[in-house]
Order: C-alpha cells, then structure tokens, then sequence
C-alpha cells in the first residue's frame, strides 16, 4: 500500500533525487537575515528553523519532480531522475514531499503561533512553482520569490512579524534570483 512506500530506501532515494544536502543553501538566506538583523535566538530555536527549511526546500524539491515527472520523461537532461526512470513511484514521491511539508508545518508551530498558521499558505506558494514553469517566462521571478519569503519567514518565526530591513532582505534575495 501507501504507508509501504515510506521506507528507508525510498527516502535515500528521494533525498538523492532532490539534493536534500544543498538544504544548506536556502538556510543561507535565513542565516543572513540573523546576521543582519542581531537576533538571538536558543539552540532550540535553531534547530526548528534548520527542521523549517529542510521540510519546505524538500516539500518543494520533490512537489516540483512529482508534478514535472511527465515533462522529465520526455526531456534527456531530467529522463535520469527517480520517476522517470523508474526507481521511484510518483506516490512515494509525493508522499515523501507531503512528509516534508508536515514537517515544515510542525517546526512552524514549535516557533510560534503565528509561523505555524501561515505554514501551509507557504506551502501552497512553494508548490505552484512547478505550473510557472508551463504558464509564464516570469518563473525565475516567481523562484525569486519563493527564496526571498526565507528572510520573512525567519522573522515572523523568530519574533512574529517582520519591518521594512526584513523586506528589503527579501526584495534582494528575490531579485537577485530573478
């Protein structure tokens, strides 16, 4: 059945395809906004945040191979990926991907109430990325977009809003994506 596909193997798999490592990444932009801003925070905050960014980078890594994988088959640069090549079923990797957001959406609410009850709206944004590719030439703006909500996302984890230094952090990550 369903729960069968959740097994270690397929998340090795998963983790592969979706370069679950380069997470350090998109943590990057978070760290800045720490930085930039002075903000203390516990170890336990840390590691939420850390838990955060791992469950929405691979929430989004795998929606985008789930919802692309028709378009991977067909394309040579991607036909080598988990689903198109057949070492992974689409629905271990939407599962996976929905396990990830799960985990965004509980290490939201351990932050705060706030950051939890926006969590899925942030999931929602993060899992149209994969359509802008098919609708508009706009996308890297649209994944700019996505990257830059890092910086606010950290603040309204950290201290349940965030002010104009926040946007202009965001505005930059997101422009110097696009």
């Amino acid at each position: 059945g369903l729960i069968d596909q959740l097994n270690g193997q397929n998340l090795k798999l998963f983790a592969w395809d979706i370069k679950l490592g380069h997470s350090i990444f998109a943590l990057s932009f978070v760290m800045a906004t720490l930085v930039f801003l002075r903000w203390e925070l516990s170890w336990l905050k840390f590691v939420w945040i850390v838990l955060c960014m791992i469950g929405a980078r691979s929430y989004a890594m795998g929606m985008n191979r789930y919802l692309d994988r028709e378009g991977d088959a067909r394309n040579p640069r991607t036909s080598a990926r988990m689903i198109p090549s057949g070492r992974l079923s689409p629905q271990s990797v939407l599962l996976w991907s929905l396990c990830f957001g799960a985990l965004f959406c509980i290490s939201a609410f351990q932050l705060n109430l706030l950051a939890g009850v926006l969590s899925p709206l942030v999931l929602v944004i993060l899992g149209i990325y994969p359509f802008m590719k098919k609708l508009s030439w706009l996308t890297h703006w649209y994944l700019g977009l996505c990257l830059g909500l890092s910086p606010l996302a950290a603040s309204v984890a950290l201290k349940g809003s965030f002010g104009g230094e926040v946007l202009l952090l965001g505005a930059a990550v997101m422009l110097w994506t696009g």
